[in-house]
């Protein structure tokens, strides 16, 4: 009789995830080899976050979520960067889209150019405004800027004078630690681990691991639909072995 072995995911493991200590930026300009979180100046505790359909929310600090960013300059322009999320590859983009105040600010697959710069008079913090934004480099003429509504967790945009304390952040230098956690919770899932070339990675029933395609694999995991994506700088592991199916 023949079987075929699945395994339950329980965890992910990357070389990369070796945690370097974070360090606040008092002044730019900003390195484009370094890979930063954003922090709001009110409560340092919450960094921007792209979510899972592209918004931007402020979230604790999560390596399971989107919260690393490069600031790539913009030659010729003082402060003035593209401001990309690690994970996604996607850009932040006009702030000027929507109702200030309400509208939630977004990523988007073109990039916009931002000026980013330490204000001050707010204490050294730093605004972040689409360059399209009118008198985007004057925080004295009070620019809409990249702000964390009140009261949520919601990140729109507001105007980004001095006094606008909600309007203002910290870039904070650190790792690309992100980790991804594409798992289902509250009990144990089937996963089909796949390479980058597209091949599914199978157990034997000798228990040795070969890859083959989608169309090959045998039993329940031809059927599977839910899929990691295997990448050469990480390994999984199993916690547990899943049940055996008999064909």
């Amino acid at each position: 009789m023949h079987y075929i072995q699945h395994l339950a995911i329980a965890t992910i493991f990357c070389a990369a995830a070796q945690h370097a200590g974070a360090q606040k930026v008092t002044q730019g300009p900003l390195e484009k080899e370094k890979v930063y979180r954003i922090q709001s100046k009110p409560n340092e505790n919450l960094f921007i976050t792209e979510t899972t359909d592209h918004f931007l929310e402020v979230g604790e600090k999560d390596n399971a979520r989107k919260q690393f960013w490069t600031f790539t300059p913009v030659e010729g322009q003082k402060d003035v960067y593209i401001v990309q999320n690690v994970a996604s590859k996607r850009y932040l983009g006009s702030i000027l889209n929507g109702k200030p105040g309400e509208t939630r600010m977004a990523t988007f697959e073109r990039p916009m150019s931002f000026f980013v710069a330490p204000n001050a008079k707010a204490g050294g913090a730093w605004s972040l405004s689409s360059t399209d934004v009118p008198n985007y480099n004057d925080r004295d003429k009070k620019p809409f800027g990249l702000n964390l509504k009140g009261g949520t967790r919601m990140v729109v945009a507001f105007l980004a004078g001095y006094s606008n304390v909600n309007s203002y952040w910290w870039p904070v230098a650190t790792t690309d630690t992100y980790e991804v956690r594409p798992f289902l919770t509250g009990k144990d899932h089937l996963y089909n681990l796949v390479d980058e070339t597209g091949r599914w990675l199978q157990v034997n029933s000798d228990g040795a691991f070969s890859w083959t395609t989608p169309d090959a694999a045998e039993g329940e995991t031809a059927r599977r639909t839910e899929r990691i994506l295997w990448l050469g700088k990480c390994h999984a592991t199993a916690s547990e072995f899943g049940r055996r199916n008999a064909l």
